[in-house]
């Protein structure tokens, strides 16, 4: 084969580039915004084929142009835009129309939806204006009628009240408890004597008794509560009371004679001391102190000496010993603080109802622990301890008690003694040498209560065996005399009484 030179090279060159240009109908139909050279010979190169430079062949894109469809609802919906999330004014009365179905609704009693309000894909927002011929007649006034859905609502709610109550609902939930729970227990038990008591006077203006005065009763109020005495007003039998200093007013100064009647007349119904009648005599002051809140001394330097935690799973019993260990405290010159009510402990568990056909059922049990915690500051440590003796002493059913106790120790310190030879410094005992001494001392009182808690305490029953067989009647030969003559006496006796038994037969 002769081979080729360069010459015949560039002619086969040449005649492949013009046979590609020269098909027309295999070339991509041009879509994109770049010119393209033309490929048509010109009048210069009419019969010869060319081959136009690098720099003029330009790129052809062959991807079509993308149709613009706008993001809306389409034509069926008028067109409504899509929601933009970022707009606050949208974002607010969507809340409010989601809180307004779940929070405020009462009839909703299937599963609620999460708080978080879902924005829709599609929205617009416009103003409704309603035109004069309407068929409905109940329609707002002007004043009635407000500019936004959030006045709107608050307007609403002012006339039904159920935001209200379902507000308080939750508040009464949420504080139940705690401190303000307590509070407010204490308010209405201060509001329910005075009701009670304003009762009974009411009653007795009402229903007077002939030619005497009518007084309220006593009525002992609750060891929990804390109420003040009112004084009781004193009432004729035409029912219109009479103020205690009018009593002793000399007639001679009273205007009228209606009140001059009325006057004498309380005074002779009134019991007199210097005819022999002795007045109602009062309660003592101890008994008189238990119906008021429990005293309390003041503390000088706010030092924590104790903290007593009471735990019970009764409210009432619970009341009654803090306000038990308060007076006590009180008489022992402690400042106590408290009660403060402490968080509740929760404790649920879930069971079997039963066996059988009933193994399916389950039956769930609750347990709450209340408590309230009483602390001591600038406490005598001994003082401390005799208080919590006493209420170990005379401890109420249903109640536990933790205490915790903080006390002043001696430090070590490093004292420097001369001798003959240097001097020497010597380590005086601090805080852990009298703790390890007071650790030996108190083993022996601690180890039997320990004994008692194991599970594998030890049995003394081979040492009572042992203590019973080191007694003299076993281990000497006179107990063993003794042992032998008792069961022959026993013997003898037998014998008697079966000898007696034929005899009668």
């Amino acid at each position: 084969m002769p081979e080729l030179c360069d010459e015949r090279l560039d002619e086969l060159l040449k005649q492949a580039a013009s046979r590609l240009l020269t098909k027309k109908s295999s070339q991509p139909k041009d879509c994109s915004l770049i010119a393209v050279a033309s490929t048509e010979p010109t009048a210069e190169h009419q019969g010869q084929p060319t081959v136009r430079d690098q720099k003029s062949l330009t790129l052809r894109d062959p991807r079509p142009t993308e149709e613009k469809n706008l993001d809306n609802a389409g034509p069926r919906w008028f067109g409504i835009p899509k929601t933009d999330p970022n707009d606050p004014e949208l974002k607010r009365d969507l809340q409010i129309l989601h809180m307004r179905g779940t929070a405020i609704d009462p009839k909703r009693h299937y599963k609620k939806e999460s708080l978080k309000a879902k924005v829709p894909r599609y929205a617009h927002i416009g103003r409704i204006v309603e035109g004069p011929t309407e068929f409905y007649s109940a329609r707002l006034t002007r004043k009635e009628r407000k500019q936004t859905l959030v006045d709107e609502l608050l307007s609403a709610e002012k006339a039904s009240g159920k935001f209200r109550s379902k507000y308080e609902g939750i508040q009464q939930r949420k504080a139940s408890g705690k401190k303000a729970f307590y509070k407010k227990l204490v308010e209405q038990r201060r509001r329910g004597g005075r009701d009670q008591n304003a009762r009974n006077i009411a009653i007795a203006a009402n229903n007077p008794l002939s030619g005497a005065v009518n007084t309220t009763a006593y009525i002992p109020f609750p060891m929990q509560a804390v109420v003040q005495r009112q004084p009781l007003t004193r009432f004729l039998a035409t029912g219109a009371p009479i103020a205690e200093e009018s009593i002793d007013t000399p007639i001679d100064q009273i205007p009228s004679a209606e009140a001059r009647e009325r006057v004498s007349t309380t005074r002779k119904a009134l019991p007199n001391p210097q005819q022999g009648k002795s007045p109602k005599l009062r309660f003592p002051r101890s008994v008189q102190a238990l119906y008021l809140q429990p005293l309390k001394c003041e503390a000088e330097y706010g030092i924590p000496s104790c903290d007593l935690q009471l735990r019970s799973f009764s409210i009432r019993n619970l009341e009654f010993f803090v306000d038990f260990a308060l007076r006590a405290a009180y008489y022992l010159k402690l400042p106590a603080f408290g009660p403060v009510p402490l968080p509740r402990i929760t404790e649920r568990w879930t069971v079997p109802r039963s066996s059988f056909i009933f193994k399916k059922s389950q039956e769930n049990f609750e347990r709450i622990t209340l408590r309230r915690l009483i602390q001591i500051r600038d406490g005598n440590p001994e003082t401390v301890q005799l208080w919590l003796a006493f209420l170990q002493k005379h401890a109420y059913y249903g109640i536990g008690m933790k205490a915790n106790i903080w006390d002043f120790g001696k430090l070590g310190r490093i004292s420097r003694e001369t001798s003959t030879c240097a001097n020497v410094d010597v380590l005086q005992p601090g805080e852990g040498k009298s703790m390890d001494a007071i650790s030996e001392h108190a083993l022996g009182a601690i180890e039997p209560k320990w004994e008692q808690l194991s599970q594998l305490r030890s049995l003394d029953t081979v040492e009572k065996v042992e203590e019973f067989l080191a007694t003299s009647r076993f281990n000497t030969d006179s107990g063993k005399r003794a042992e032998g003559q008792r069961r022959f006496v026993k013997e003898q006796f037998k014998r008697e009484k079966m000898m007696k038994r034929k005899e009668a037969e």
